[in-house]
């Protein structure tokens, strides 16, 4: 009998999350794809994150995320319904940070990400989730 690889890597699927966090993992790969192809428009950014007030807290909390990530942030391809680990986590702090948990938040970032790099990221995180507009 062999082991199971897939045991220790569970993946989620795009289309069986809570909105918010496909709302942050299609923005994240809009913006990833369409800054390569270079045709990032507002107009685009806001259709996923449901408000055009999100457009600026979304791009603070990746840059924040960039500043501090250890590596380049891992995305799985747009067609792609499954979530890289990398995505998950995201949407894990961002789900965190919406609920108010910063306690949660920590947990999962801190033995990656430094004190300072986890406050900046929990402020422009909890800024983001509140300028967010998820269907209900």
């Amino acid at each position: 009998m062999g082991f199971d690889l897939s045991t220790l890597t569970p993946r989620h699927d795009l289309r069986a999350i809570p909105p918010l966090r496909a709302m942050i993992v299609c923005a994240v790969r809009y913006v990833h794809v369409a800054r390569i192809g270079q045709c990032y428009c507002h107009e685009g950014l806001q259709r996923f994150l449901g408000s055009g007030t999100a457009i600026r807290p979304f791009h603070c909390f990746l840059s924040e995320v960039d500043q501090y990530w250890p590596e380049p942030v891992a995305l799985n391809r747009p067609c792609d319904p499954m979530l890289s680990f990398d995505e998950m986590l995201l949407t894990d702090m961002l789900s965190a940070a919406a609920t108010g948990d910063r306690d949660g938040f920590d947990r999962l970032i801190h033995d990656m990400i430094p004190a300072a790099g986890r406050h900046a990221m929990w402020f422009t995180g909890s800024r983001l989730v509140r300028a967010m507009n998820p269907p209900a």
